[in-house]
C-alpha cells in the first residue's frame, strides 16, 4: 500500500497538486490531464494520438490511445525508455490501439501496472525504430 501512496503522491506532485487529507483529490475527487500525439513527418498520414493521466483518491491512471493509423504493433517510449507495446487492429472501419497503466493494478485485466511517473516526461510511438508520433504529458503547475 505504501508503493501505491507514494505513486500517487508523486504524480500529483507533479500535477502541482499538494496531498492532504482536507483536500478534494484524497477525498476522491478526479484530476486529469490530456494533451494530443502528433504524428511526425515520418509518421502515417492522419494518425493522431491521446495521452491522459486521471487521478482519484490513491488510484492513479494513464491511458496512450492511437487512430487513424496502420494495423500493425508499436513501441511506446517514455522519456526514451520502452515501457510498452500497443497493437493497432481494425475497430469499425478505423484502426485503433491503446494501452492502459494503472496504480494500484486492482482487477482490471486490461490495466498494466503503472511503475513510472509519466508528467512532465516526452511521450513517443515508434516502430521499427522509427519515431511516428510524439507529444508530452503536461507537468501541471
Amino acid at each position: 500500500m505504501r508503493h501505491i501512496t507514494h505513486t500517487a503522491s508523486l504524480v500529483a506532485a507533479s500535477l502541482g497538486l499538494f496531498l492532504a487529507p482536507t483536500d478534494g483529490f484524497a477525498k476522491g475527487k478526479r484530476i486529469e490531464a490530456e494533451a494530443p500525439l502528433v504524428a511526425t513527418v515520418r509518421g502515417p498520414l492522419g494518425a493522431s494520438g491521446t495521452i491522459r493521466l486521471e487521478l482519484k483518491g490513491a488510484r492513479v491512471d494513464f491511458k496512450v490511445e492511437l487512430e487513424d493509423l496502420p494495423a500493425g504493433v508499436y513501441d511506446l517510449f517514455v522519456e526514451g525508455v520502452n515501457v510498452g507495446m500497443i497493437v493497432a487492429a481494425p475497430d469499425g472501419g478505423t484502426v485503433n490501439g491503446e494501452i492502459k497503466f494503472r496504480s494500484p493494478l486492482g482487477v482490471e485485466p486490461s490495466s498494466i501496472a503503472l511503475t513510472f511517473d509519466p508528467t512532465g516526461k516526452t511521450i513517443q510511438i515508434m516502430q521499427g525504430g522509427v519515431v511516428i508520433m510524439g507529444g508530452a504529458m503536461p507537468a501541471g503547475s
